[in-house]
């Protein structure tokens, strides 16, 4: 069962929490089987701690330093676990339904990249033409930019289909 000092002292937040820990590093917070059902835990050190079979059902662990924490058969669904720093944690029977575990890419980067996308693109199309052929830009549903390889038998056979075509249209319409 959780040590209920330690459980009062999460509850009265993050700056109180992290500054107990850094006053005692070598203590091994106790936080097993406890209710913290919603609480906020954002940017929260909770290194090295207990958590086995704790209730952190809607809690918010955004940021919060989990390494080398026991989860075994925690309960955290629809816990927000953004950017938490989970390496050598123990998930084993975790349930981790709904939780949000996804790192959080700025938008100003992700647009970034898809402008350069473009732009190599269409430098690439505009070089254009080799001996193997022509590359063209596809846009995909999703917005992005991928490029295709037309080979040369391909381009020459269309080119002389077209041709084709051509000469027969005008020799049925100078008939």
């Amino acid at each position: 069962m959780a040590n209920d000092e330690h459980v009062a002292l999460l509850k009265k937040g993050m700056a109180a929490w992290n500054a107990w820990r850094d006053d005692n590093p070598d203590i091994r917070p106790d936080l097993s089987y406890a209710d913290l059902r919603g609480t906020n835990l954002v940017g929260t050190d909770l290194r090295v701690a207990d958590l086995r079979g704790a209730r952190l059902a809607g809690a918010d662990l955004r940021k919060a330093n989990l390494a080398d924490v026991d989860l075994n058969g925690a309960y955290l669904l629809g816990t927000d676990l953004r950017e938490a720093g989970l390496s050598g944690a123990r998930l084993s029977g975790t349930d981790l339904r709904v939780a949000n575990l996804k790192r959080r890419t700025s938008r100003r980067r992700t647009s970034k990249r898809r402008a350069s996308a473009r732009r190599t693109s269409v430098m690439q199309t505009s070089a254009g033409r080799s001996s193997a052929g022509r590359t063209s830009v596809k846009r995909t549903s999703a917005g992005r930019t991928s490029m295709l390889r037309t080979s040369a038998r391909r381009t020459s056979a269309r080119r002389t289909s077209v041709r084709q075509t051509s000469a027969l249209r005008s020799r049925s319409s100078s008939t």
